[in-house]
């Protein structure tokens, strides 16, 4: 009973289509990126990134327009590789309340596309800094800490640690029909 459910999962158009890292940590103070890798047929539609644990309730936060100009917003930016196909998301001066899940999404005709992905903001401690710098020298973050960038209490940039979300949490589309 399971491979049919797989093959009906894989076989919905979107399934897959976007993805990005599980979850990304960062300090408070400092920037958090995202990256968010799509499939080829997606370059000139239009991406959003948007806030709220349920896909139906989240608030979109900055969008772009099918171009690959950066669009900013208030703390928070987008952008689309369309060479390269993905986009990246950037916010700035994180605060502790930024924490929550967030989507990265394809706007298209019928339902969008979206993957969502779990921010955590941690306050500014020498421990915290050094964890996430010790998590980027073994290879598994999704950006820079910069020692330049850095308030004076210390924060740097996140990038996160990222591990890829589970297939049937990538599209909603799938989430949704699981």
């Amino acid at each position: 009973m399971q491979l049919p459910l797989v093959l009906l999962l894989l076989s919905l158009p979107g399934c897959l289509s976007i993805q990005g890292p599980e979850s990304v940590r960062g300090l408070e103070g400092g920037s958090v990126t995202v990256r968010c890798d799509y499939k080829p047929r997606w370059e000139t539609y239009g991406k959003w990134w948007c806030r709220g644990a349920y896909w139906e309730l989240c608030r979109t936060l900055v969008r772009t327009t099918g171009s690959q100009l950066e669009v900013k917003g208030d703390r928070v930016s987008i952008g689309d590789n369309q060479s390269h196909h993905f986009l990246t998301v950037t916010m700035e001066k994180v605060r502790q309340d930024d924490t929550d899940t967030y989507w990265c999404g394809i706007s298209k005709s019928g339902p969008d596309l979206g993957a969502p992905i779990r921010v955590t903001i941690e306050p500014v401690m020498e421990s915290n800094y050094a964890a996430i710098l010790k998590t980027q020298q073994q290879g598994r973050s999704m950006g820079t800490v910069s020692r330049d960038t850095m308030p004076s209490a210390g924060a740097g940039q996140l990038p996160g640690r990222a591990s890829r979300a589970l297939a049937a949490h990538e599209c909603p589309v799938c989430a949704h029909n699981l």
